[in-house]
């Protein structure tokens, strides 16, 4: 054999033992391989076997098939634009991104990542529960409520809506200032104390209590019969005129002014207290 000989080899599996085929004119035989220096394989006579994805180059047909990612007789076709894989058998995901569904030719991962809501390398399967987007990466937000917090894969969307409190579809903000309870569809009351009437976006109780004549803690309904003021701790006098001693929820004015000898409004003291 010539030293330094230069030979065109073809794509073939490694043989058992690190042997490959090496063939001059119609002589084929079988090589040890001793030392591997960059692309050179060194041998009794040196010679150039060509790389191509950790594999080596072998003139002869290849008895073993083509390694993954091509095709041929002589092996040097590769997968056609879609395929990868053992003989090319494999189809990329549809969900891979961009024209085409482009994908490596060996393994199938797609070469511009997936469609939101797969999962990568091979775009195959949907997110496992519980995230959802592009690359899985993002987790469905904790205040989605049912079961295990899920969402829907591709958009994020909670499958059973958000816990009290928590704007759909995403169930990741609050309800906006004013509103409360599930899908904040709820109103704070006119009635609740402070700038703004706020309350808590959960449940609705005012932040800051109620103004007077309401009952708290959501401030929607006046206070009962006979009482008045501030959170409804105040009780008519008991000398307001008329059935039951009525008085006004706000202010605890008797509706039907006092009996006689008692001071209106409240008519909580009498004409001559204090002479």
């Amino acid at each position: 054999m010539r030293k330094n000989a230069h030979i065109q080899v073809q794509i073939c599996q490694i043989d058992n033992a690190n042997l490959v085929q090496k063939r001059e004119g119609v002589k084929t035989e079988k090589i040890r391989i001793v030392n591997l220096t960059n692309l050179d394989v060194k041998v009794s006579a040196t010679v150039t076997v060509l790389m191509r994805a950790n594999l080596f180059f072998a003139i002869g047909g290849c008895p073993s098939g083509c390694p993954f990612g091509y095709i041929g007789e002589d092996c040097w076709t590769p997968c056609p634009s879609g395929f990868y894989g053992f003989e090319c058998s494999e189809t990329c995901s549809v969900h891979c991104r961009g024209h085409g569904n482009p994908c490596d030719p060996q393994n199938g991962t797609c070469v511009n990542g997936c469609s939101p809501g797969y999962q990568p390398p091979l775009c195959k399967d949907v997110c496992s529960f519980g995230t959802y987007g592009p690359a899985c990466a993002q987790k469905c937000s904790s205040h989605c409520s049912g079961p295990k917090n899920t969402c829907d894969p591709f958009v994020g969307y909670c499958d059973y809506m958000c816990d009290d409190g928590y704007q759909p579809p995403l169930c990741d903000k609050v309800c906006p200032i004013g509103t409360y309870g599930a899908e904040c569809k709820q109103n704070c009351s006119s009635h609740c104390a402070g700038p703004n009437s706020l309350c808590d976006p959960i449940n609705g109780i005012c932040d800051q209590g109620c103004e007077p004549g309401y009952l708290p803690e959501l401030c929607d309904r006046v206070c009962p019969l006979g009482m008045y003021g501030a959170d409804c701790v105040r009780k008519c006098s008991s000398h307001c005129a008329g059935p039951n001693n009525l008085c006004d929820p706000f202010e605890g004015i008797c509706d039907q002014g006092c009996e006689p000898g008692y001071l209106p409004k409240l008519c909580d003291r009498g004409e001559h207290e204090g002479l």
